[in-house]
């Protein structure tokens, strides 16, 4: 398998128009991984592709998204993982075009562009409040925001400081190889939505992979409105954002890129270990 496309989801909520752009995909080589929190209400998915349709691990009543990733990265078999969130549908050419960069690049740190169909951020109206761009990331790096430096075509590439703007589910992959160095995304962060993606960033930078922004028209993924709040919060968002200098700070600044082995998680999980038991390679 090449890539495995991966979905933690309360409810599916795009389920149809997600099967259906998954089978018009350019390109073939992949599976499906859908870690899902209602499980007995979603059974029996079909597709003309290969399907891993699982509840996770250990169910638990609070927001543990970092927790269903890496129950998905326990079974995956691709090369690369392309993070698709339950409300953002790829264009037919967009995990060829994925799998044509990270080949290239030897792997990478990837992100193509994500377009908010329904409500765009302030950031994509100019000062006339015109619609400018769909694309939040883009048009956060198009306003300087964050530094980046053209590499070739439409391929830009940005160092630390536009690294946590690689969000794992929004038209973005990494090598599964260098996840499972890496040991997976952190369940520290569990307890509320946020901030797994950015720590796993940032290690997976320490790791040693380059990140590169993709503007190609055939990397394009479209996002949807989405409810947040269907299971319980155990922080504010206050305390949430706190993460980024109680752990991520910390773990860039001694150069840490491993996770899950902290003493401040309940139960730390070894992903490799996990995969051995399950024999897959």
């Amino acid at each position: 398998m090449k890539i495995t496309v991966l979905t933690p989801t309360y409810q599916l909520l795009y389920r149809d128009r997600q099967l259906k752009a998954l089978e018009e995909q350019t390109f073939k080589d992949f599976e499906w991984i859908v870690v899902d929190d209602a499980y007995e209400d979603n059974k029996g998915i079909t597709a003309l592709f290969p399907i891993i349709h699982i509840p996770a691990d250990l169910p638990v009543p609070y927001v543990a998204l970092s927790a269903a990733m890496n129950d998905g990265i326990v079974r995956a078999s691709g090369k690369y993982v392309f993070f698709m969130n339950d409300y953002v549908v790829p264009s037919p050419t967009c995990l060829e075009r994925h799998w044509e960069i990270q080949e290239r690049m030897g792997g990478c740190l990837l992100s193509g562009q994500s377009l908010n169909m329904d409500n765009p951020s302030p950031v994509c109206y100019d000062k006339d409040n015109n619609l400018i761009t769909r694309d939040y990331r883009m048009g956060i790096f198009d306003g300087g925001f964050f530094t980046r430096e053209f590499m070739e075509d439409d391929l830009f590439e940005t160092k630390r400081d536009g690294i946590q703007n690689w969000w794992a589910g929004r038209n973005d992959s990494a090598p599964l190889d260098a996840i499972l160095e890496c040991n997976g995304f952190d369940e520290a962060f569990d307890g509320r939505w946020g901030g797994h993606d950015a720590d796993m960033a940032n290690r997976l930078m320490t790791y040693g992979l380059r990140y590169i922004l993709d503007r190609s028209e055939k990397n394009l993924c479209s996002e949807y409105d989405h409810p947040r709040g269907n299971k319980k919060q155990c922080r504010t968002e206050e305390e949430q954002q706190s993460l980024q200098y109680r752990l991520i700070n910390p773990k860039v600044e001694r150069g840490i890129y491993i996770a899950n082995n902290q003493w401040f998680v309940m139960l730390p999980r070894d992903i490799k270990g996990e995969r051995n038991e399950k024999r897959i390679c």
